[in-house]
Formats: structure tokens, sequence, C-alpha cells
């Protein structure tokens, strides 16, 4: 298998960790008294979470640079999943949808990245 496809294939086991994250979440909201006003920071977490797995299977692929091989991978999916959001919302995509907040999964991405290259040795 090519670098291409099991790159393809992070991304895509990354997306479905955060949609079983994202369908736990709906189903707790749902079912349960968990508050419905912190929905936003719930979809933070699974996406922190998608992104430190993202960051851990990239640099045990890569090998090295882990840090800056799990930011970089991990900043793309981050974009691809907010422009994603946003046009399921019709929202307008603008230097203000990113906010500030979601550097945080970014970071944990590259913290995966260095864990996932120490996996290797």
């Amino acid at each position: 298998m090519n670098y291409f496809a099991k790159i393809l294939k992070g991304y895509l086991l990354a997306f479905f960790i955060f949609f079983l994250f994202t369908v736990f979440i709906t189903l707790l909201i749902k079912f349960t008294a968990v508050p419905e006003s912190q929905a936003a920071l719930y979809l933070l977490a699974g996406l922190s979470l998608s992104t430190i797995f993202l960051g851990l299977y990239m640099g045990n692929l890569i090998g090295k640079h882990g840090l800056m091989v799990a930011l970089a991978f991990s900043l793309l999916y981050t974009f691809l999943v907010l422009f994603a959001v946003l046009c399921a919302y019709s929202k307008p995509i603008n230097p203000q949808s990113f906010d500030v907040k979601y550097a945080v999964p970014v970071l944990l991405g590259g913290i995966g990245g260095i864990i996932g290259v120490n996996l290797r040795k």
C-alpha cells in the first residue's frame, strides 16, 4: 500500500472516530440529563480525540518529524471538518469562522504525532 492510500486511510479512520463520538454525544444529550448548551464543547472534544488518533497514526506512518507532520495533518483535518460543518449549515466561510479554540485539536494532534513516532522504537 502506498503512502497516499495509507494517509487516506488515516483520515477516514479519524472521520469515523469523530462520527462515532458525535453519535454517542447526540444519544447522551437526547436520552440523559446532559446539558445541550455545551454541545459545541463536546464536539470540540470529539474533534480533539480524532486528531490525537490522526497524529498517532501519521507519526507512526511517516516515522520522523512527528510534531511537524502531525500538526500539518491535524490542521488540514480540522479545516476539512470545519469546512464540512459550515457548508452543511450554509454559513459563510470567513476568517471569523476559524476560532482560536480550534487550535486545541491541532496541538493535541501534534502531541499524538510525537507519541506516534516514538511508538516505532
